[in-house]
């Protein structure tokens, strides 16, 4: 599966950001499981998180790519 700019496969990171307390981000490493397309025909991303192993979430692929929600994982978040 590929973007105009980037190669989502098993093994590619991303970093998720998030509003936590107070306004504070919380930056949450993922690494893609496995990438797969749907009956619908689109490709879908299965995460696991870093730090937590048993939390795993699938997602379609272009919520990945989209930079106000997730960076690869080499982008520092400002």
């Amino acid at each position: 599966m590929t973007s105009s700019r980037m190669l989502i496969e098993a093994g590619s990171r991303f970093q998720s950001i998030r509003e936590g307390a107070f306004g504070n981000r919380r930056i949450t490493y993922w690494r893609v499981e496995s990438v797969s397309r749907r009956s619908e025909g689109l490709d879908h991303a299965t995460l696991v998180e870093e730090q937590d192993p048993t939390n795993i979430k699938t997602l379609a692929a272009a919520v990945l790519l989209d930079r106000r929600r997730f960076l690869p994982a080499d982008v520092v978040a400002r």
